[in-house]
């Protein structure tokens, strides 16, 4: 294991973290690299917590927790340990920790001549190198389905309304056209949902009409986001996203995933499955089946990258969207911020 860097004549924290590392090195007589990996940042009111699971001992944990809180010494910077189960929670002297930091913010603000606008709050680490961070991502015309949307325009749509408030008037569209489906579902098939599926399939093969007018929803939307981004001080370098991956790339990335031995059929039976852990069956003889990847050996499903009419769903364009900024960003690094269900 490499030993840890810290500096915290830039980070006063990471003489706290040590501190920590240090007792734990020295109660259980483990590595202090090691100690020091186990040390995390603690939550609502922890400082420091240390999972000793994490440690990999052969103690059984709880009576590790035991023979730290027994052995624990206070020092210069932590003052108490607090043991709940497997975890060690760690508290900083409330006075060291405020002088220490305060006094590191006031020195690290001073102009210097490398520093013009003060240390405090930069660093070089990235210099020379190129890192996409990707956040935000607000559903252009969402939670609609594009092909529905397109659909439902063309019969609810006015171009006064989409002028004034496009998101509004979206949303609107979409209420009216959903109503429409739900209708005709109860009584059979939906001919606007089918309407739908054929729109968002001439998207993603690229027809020229439907993707006009899907740019034309996205950019009025932008525009109305942008407002609101104002409102918060925030702004972009680029405001891209999945409606503006190509078909090119989106078939790359199918691509690699059958190239890899990753693609397997997938039929509406097993899906409905999926859902309610009961049905079984098979798949009628005339059934074109859809294409997952198999996730099974990891306790989980196969969901679907592809459906059975060709269109792919966001997984594959999130790949190709990757693949797509790479090409053009060239970039050392990118971070994806996302919302918790998508971790």
């Amino acid at each position: 294991m490499s030993t840890p860097v810290i500096d915290p004549d830039a980070c006063i924290l990471d003489a706290f973290r040590a501190s920590v590392a240090q007792s734990i090195s020295t109660i259980l007589s483990v590595p202090y690299d090691a100690a020091f990996s186990a040390v995390d940042l603690g939550k609502k009111g922890v400082d420091f917590t240390v999972a000793v699971p994490r440690l990999r001992l052969k103690a059984r944990p709880q009576d590790v927790t035991s023979k730290i809180a027994a052995e624990f010494s206070p020092s210069e910077y932590i003052e108490r340990v607090v043991v709940d189960g497997v975890f060690a929670h760690f508290y900083s002297r409330t006075t060291a920790l405020t002088r220490l930091v305060l006094d590191q913010i006031h020195t690290l603000s001073q102009q210097t001549l490398e520093y013009p606008f003060g240390r405090y709050g930069s660093n070089k680490s990235g210099e020379g190198r190129k890192v996409v961070v990707e956040f935000s991502s607000p559903n252009i015309a969402k939670p609609f389905h594009a092909g529905l949307l397109a659909v439902g325009y063309r019969k609810y749509g006015s171009e006064e309304k989409l002028t004034e408030n496009p998101i509004m008037h979206l949303f609107d569209v979409y209420v009216a056209v959903n109503k429409d489906v739900k209708a005709e579902e109860a009584i059979g098939p939906s001919k606007t949902n089918d309407e739908a599926k054929d729109v968002f399939r001439r998207m993603e093969q690229g027809d020229e009409e439907t993707l006009q007018l899907w740019q034309r929803f996205r950019t009025l939307s932008i525009e109305a986001y942008k407002k609101v981004y104002q409102r918060l001080n925030v702004s972009f370098d680029v405001y891209a996203g999945e409606s503006l991956v190509t078909t090119a790339n989106i078939a790359t990335a199918m691509e690699r995933l059958r190239n890899k031995n990753l693609l397997v059929e997938k039929y509406a039976w097993e899906s409905k499955r999926d859902r309610d852990y009961k049905t079984e069956g098979a798949a009628p003889s005339d059934e074109k089946p859809a294409y997952a990847v198999d996730l099974s050996k990891w306790k989980m499903s196969k969901p679907v990258v592809q459906k059975a009419d060709g269109t792919t769903i966001y997984m594959v364009r999130d790949i190709a969207g990757a693949t797509q900024r790479f090409e053009q960003y060239q970039f050392d690094k990118m971070a994806s911020i996302l919302l918790l269900p998508f971790r």
